[in-house]
């Protein structure tokens, strides 16, 4: 299921319009970014978690092709991770 899909099933099982639901949904993402990179955690208990993680960097050498032997290094960085809860994960 698309986001077009997920609006229009809302639309079909509530009163409300498809445009006011795209603009729940849209808010619904922009929230739990903007609190997720400020360090905050976003928790929907029995459903998800929303929280950010630390990922270190990482480096290696290259095994095939023309740049073997050649090391390759990834930036650290951080990512929002989601945590699906123990209800879902039974499905």
């Amino acid at each position: 299921m698309n986001k077009t899909e997920l609006v229009k099933e809302i639309s079909n099982q509530t009163t409300l319009s498809q445009k006011d639901i795209v603009t729940v949904i849209d808010a619904f993402q922009n929230i739990v970014k903007d609190t997720v990179v400020n360090g905050d955690k976003v928790a929907l208990t029995g459903f998800l978690t929303f929280d950010k993680k630390h990922v270190d960097a990482k480096s290696g050498i290259i095994q095939l092709g023309e740049k073997k032997g050649q090391t390759w290094t990834t930036p650290a960085k951080d990512e929002i991770s989601v945590k699906i809860s123990k209800s879902y994960k039974a499905i």
